[in-house]
């Protein structure tokens, strides 16, 4: 009898243990999971700081102008070596900004919902503006961040969760001609065939 109470009395002890260890795993993977999360954010905000500041920026506004003028995508730019014109520059330093957040974004490093909002726009935006080359790499990240982000901005529930979701599209739809953006329909529906259902292209 007494050998029976001291188990009893070890199991019970157990159980106490574990229910004493399981809320602190709990709160530490909490703790985790918001230092992560804290990092994802910083890491977007770096990115958007860059983005918006210096060359980039410059770079940003100027293809923004020739883009609206053109009334056509901006081609893709020549080798830098064989190449006098600015512009051409300037696509290559974007291109590669864009092709890092795009990196970043695969890899799960950043806060999604505010790299959509702050780089992910930006994205979309100049990928209807610069004309598509599959064999360019940096291309090709930056059209798959584009389309990341748009089928963001289709998600019912994300446009609930976030009210800037709802004017998605809007800058795109007022700078570029229907006839330009139905091309650049027929292109993203080469490789998301969910672009059919994007309501800013509707």
């Amino acid at each position: 009898m007494e050998s029976m109470d001291a188990n009893l009395v070890a199991a019970l002890a157990g159980v106490i243990q574990a229910a004493g260890v399981i809320p602190a795993v709990v709160v530490g993977a909490m703790a985790l999971r918001g230092d992560r999360n804290d990092r994802q954010v910083d890491r977007v905000l770096e990115l958007h700081r860059e983005l918006v500041g210096g060359d980039l920026n410059d770079d940003r506004h100027e293809l923004t102008v020739v883009a609206k003028s053109l009334g056509k995508p901006i081609p893709q730019p020549v080798p830098l070596k064989d190449s006098a014109d600015k512009n051409d520059v300037r696509v290559v330093r974007v291109l590669r900004f864009f092709e890092r957040v795009e990196a970043i974004r695969i890899s799960g490093a950043a806060n999604v919902p505010l790299l959509v909002e702050l780089l992910g726009r930006h994205a979309a935006w100049l990928d209807v503006a610069l004309a598509y080359d599959d064999s360019s790499n940096p291309r090709r990240a930056m059209h798959s961040l584009a389309n990341a982000s748009n089928e963001f901005a289709n998600s019912r529930r994300n446009v609930d969760r976030y009210p800037y979701l709802a004017e998605w599209g809007d800058s795109r739809k007022e700078a570029f001609s229907p006839a330009l953006l139905e091309s650049y329909k027929n292109l993203c529906l080469q490789t998301t065939p969910s672009a059919a259902t994007w309501r800013w292209l509707q």
